[in-house]
């Protein structure tokens, strides 16, 4: 079994390689506390990734997201992330969607990121993520989910696997 400074230089390899390789973005949304903090320890300086963030669950509120990001971007030794994803879209629709939503945009407006994205999964229903935007418009603009400029993230399954070969026109 591996050292753990073998493990810890095997990591910093690989950052090391896929920064040489150009690698554009490091998705460090699935990455929680020490891992987070290993990360900061050994990612090539300056940064030459655009990072990717999750948030925290809504349940816990606005407040407490905002402190969790706020958090991962010191563990990871970044001032500014390139993005941060809702992990679902039924995370908009729940008691404190529309304050994440503001809370968000608010966050991007302060520079802390670029963008705001939202995790679509093969599962989610497509109607209600689509309503996103309309809920937006309904509301006068609705700043609070007003998805315009932002992003939906389509995983790898959907973006692949469900959707492949299904839409091709018909040739007749």
């Amino acid at each position: 079994m591996a050292s753990s400074s073998e493990k810890t230089n095997k990591a910093r390899d690989i950052l090391n390689i896929a920064a040489r390789a150009r690698l554009s973005v490091l998705d460090a949304s699935g990455l929680f506390g020490r891992a987070e903090t290993l990360l900061g320890d050994l990612i090539p300086r300056p940064v030459p990734f655009r990072v990717c963030l999750a948030t925290a669950r809504a349940d816990r509120g606005p407040d407490y997201v905002e402190a969790e990001a706020r958090a991962a971007l010191r563990r990871i030794g970044v001032e500014r992330a390139d993005s941060i994803v809702v992990h679902s879209p039924s995370e908009l629709f729940g008691a404190h969607g529309a304050a994440l939503w503001d809370r968000l945009l608010r966050l991007k407006d302060q520079g802390l990121f670029a963008k705001i994205g939202i995790a679509a999964h093969a599962t989610d229903d497509p109607v209600g993520v689509a309503s996103l935007r309309h809920r937006g418009d309904e509301e006068g603009g609705g700043a609070a989910l007003d998805l315009a400029g932002q992003g939906v993230v389509c995983p790898v399954p959907l973006r692949h696997h469900h959707l492949r070969g299904k839409y091709k026109k018909d040739k007749s």
